[in-house]
């Protein structure tokens, strides 16, 4: 139906008058068992971006979300189950990550919006022009998120409509107590002492937010200084001359901006500003700089600590002691184990997260990062959070472990800890029996940043990023068998990263990762009848690799979102392989823009056959590289008949599109039929 002012509003269809009469009847009961708000008693009128009403009696069920930030929101109030599709773009929280894709930000595909049979679509501004006929499909609302506070709105109005106000209410207040609480502590720094920051953007020219962006309103909550361009926008141009007059003190970027700091900010122009001389450059997860959405307050924290942290360093634990109270406890079922649990601690004013796991009586340990000791009572793994990094960094190993258990009230003498910076949120526990042994593997894991390729790869650290294993048996290991199990438990994390198709962060269109360089495995003695071997050939060996195998999987999945079944997109960006970045480095020489033509293969890449084709030619090129296959005969005719295939028509030759851009020779080959094909479908 229409409103006055001409524009759609979309209505559930109301029951026929045949059938009141057991509505009524349906209606009290439902009343009496639920609540007054049940789905029947449901109604939201939204009013969108474009000023447009829409009318939904009945919360939506399978929401296609094509805003990132809101697709977070939706999942932080609980309200993932309702979204039945996202971007590629959506990489976080994890479970977004498992939701069909219907193609970029950018350029989504109607025909694939479609076929997921949506009862809302939510969009931006910029998807007015790319998805035509949209309001056919489904309810369509139109939000941007250009703020803090429009984010809080927005998450108000989406738990209204998701059914999910307490919990939408939750993420807010939450988000709202971490900004309140940084403004407190940079609210120490007098304003002639703020430091002036920059968010870095671009590749080949200077670029940064304008001066309404929400990411300058962050850099102000954490107590920084951003530029004023004079300029509106999410992203301006920026002169060399206004950049070096601003002279920024610190510097960031999310990932995808690294290279950057090799490139532009390598001119000379640039090296006598005191970010670049004082090496104060910094690159937080894209996920958090680009995005105005539930984790603002994490943010602002990260940058604030960064730019302050002696402001941090002399905590007082009573600035978060009502959050401290949470103890999540954990059952091994190991008559060695008097208690397991995950707990919190106050350090450097950030909530920690430490699992603890006190033994019934002193115990023999084995642990790389300390090697074998005796008379150990408590073993755990202690999560430091992002925004301490920097400072934990300062104070090395010890400095931490000191902090750690005084905050824990442990001993040093007593207790030995792994540490991390993987949410022990997402801690992985798996069990693994057989007749009467019994394995616990405790597993945290963090891959993006700095997982390597040993053998191939150069020792420099990069960023946090760190698999951490601890072994419980039921059983009393000999030392011998306890420093087996370290080589058992290593193998098997190395399977399941290369079954994964982990990355090095090195060198990623080349190598899978083995491990991350900062690994760490800490096996316990145990008590009861002893055991002499934990290689592969034995039942506890073979208990001690299936329990790691599938914890670091379910470790990696619920930190790094990163799972078998991913979309090919992401196992492209883990290699760093861009289809607008192959496209506008290439030789290709077609009638039509190249952003569209990025389009139409993003498009291409939703069929399966063809998606599946490029990820035979990933492990194609893996086995080339290592000289597994030698002849490559055979697939440049498959990628000519792929070729043929997407344009409908023979293909006889395919130009080499994608020469210069390092890529190995089969990726190469791979894309340059994908290129090739669709520019014959597509010419006339």
């Amino acid at each position: 139906m229409a409103n006055p002012l001409g524009e759609r509003i979309f209505r559930v269809k109301k029951p026929t008058l045949l059938t009141a009469s057991r509505m009524v009847v349906r209606v009290v009961i439902v009343l009496v068992i639920v609540s007054p708000l049940s789905a029947l008693a449901f109604s939201s009128v939204i009013r969108d971006d474009r000023g447009k009403e829409v009318c939904f009696e009945k919360p939506p069920e399978r929401i296609v979300c094509l805003v990132p930030s809101l697709t977070e929101l939706l999942f932080a109030m609980g309200a993932g189950n309702r979204v039945a599709g996202v971007t590629f773009h959506d990489l976080y929280p994890s479970g977004a990550t498992l939701r069909p894709v219907v193609g970029g930000f950018f350029s989504p595909s109607t025909e694939k919006i479609r076929s997921l049979s949506p009862d809302l679509l939510i969009v931006a501004d910029l998807h007015h022009d790319r998805i035509p006929g949209w309001e056919k499909i489904c309810p369509v609302v139109q939000w941007n998120i250009g703020s803090i506070n429009r984010a809080y709105e927005l998450t108000a109005v989406l738990g209204r409509l998701c059914g999910c106000e307490a919990q939408a209410l939750e993420v807010t207040e939450a988000s709202r107590k971490d900004m309140e609480r940084i403004a407190k502590i940079v609210g120490r720094v007098h304003m002639e002492k703020r430091k002036r920051v920059l968010r870095l953007m671009g590749r080949d020219s200077l670029m940064t937010p304008g001066d309404d962006s929400f990411q300058n309103e962050l850099i102000r909550a954490a107590g920084g200084i951003p530029p004023k361009t004079g300029k509106n926008g999410a992203i301006v141009s920026m002169e060399p001359e206004e950049f070096t007059a601003f002279n920024p003190q610190m510097m960031y970027g999310c990932g995808e901006d690294r290279s950057a700091e090799s490139g532009l900010l390598s001119r000379p122009i640039f090296k006598n500003v005191d970010a670049v001389k004082n090496r104060a450059i910094r690159f937080y997860p894209c996920d958090l700089t680009c995005r105005a959405s539930s984790r603002m307050g994490h943010f602002v924290g990260s940058l604030a600590a960064d730019l302050y942290p002696d402001l941090f360093r002399n905590s007082d634990p009573n600035n978060l002691r009502p959050d401290l109270a949470e103890e999540k406890k954990l059952d091994v079922g190991l008559p060695s184990i008097r208690k397991a649990s995950v707990r919190q601690s106050a350090i450097f004013d950030f909530i920690h997260k430490s699992l603890v796991i006190e033994c019934a009586r002193p115990q023999e340990v084995m642990s790389t990062l300390e090697g074998f000791r005796e008379g150990v009572r408590v073993l755990g793994n202690h999560y430091f959070p992002p925004q301490t990094w920097s400072m934990g960094h300062d104070e090395g190993l010890e400095g931490l472990k000191k902090r750690a258990f005084s905050a824990l009230n442990l001993h040093s003498e007593t207790t030995a800890f792994l540490f991390t910076g993987a949410d022990m949120d997402h801690l992985a526990v798996k069990e693994k029996s057989f007749q009467f042994l019994k394995v616990v593997a405790l597993v945290t894991a963090g891959v993006r940043g700095n997982a390597l390729r040993t053998s191939k790869d150069r020792g420099e650290h990069v960023e946090p990023g760190t698999i951490n294993i601890i072994l419980l048996t039921n059983r009393r290991l000999s030392r011998g068998a306890m420093a087996r199990a370290l080589v058992t438990a290593t193998e098997a994390k190395t399977a399941a990263l290369q079954d994964l198709d982990i990355r090095s962060s090195f060198s990623p269109i080349d190598y899978t990762a083995t491990g991350t360089g900062t690994d760490n495995v800490l096996v316990a003695g145990g008590e009861g009848k002893p055991v002499e071997n934990t290689g592969g050939h034995s039942k506890m060996g073979e208990l001690i690799g299936t329990a790691v195998y599938e914890a670091v999987k379910e470790a990696v999945f619920m930190q790094n979102g990163i799972a078998e079944e991913r979309p090919v997109y992401h196992r492209m960006m883990e290699r760093n392989m861009s289809l607008q970045s192959l496209l506008h480095k290439s030789s290709c020489d077609c009638a039509m823009d190249k952003d569209d033509l990025v389009a139409e293969l993003e498009h291409l890449l939703l069929v399966p056959r063809y998606a599946s084709f490029i990820e035979g030619a990933m492990a194609l090129s893996d086995a080339h590289g290592n000289r597994l296959v030698r002849d490559l005969s055979f697939f440049k005719t498959m990628a000519l008949a792929m070729a043929s295939d997407i344009a409908g028509k023979p293909v006889t030759d395919i130009p080499d599109i994608c020469a210069g851009q390092g890529l190995p020779v089969v990726m190469e080959m791979a894309f340059n039929a994908l290129i090739k094909g669709t520019m014959e479908r597509l010419s006339p």
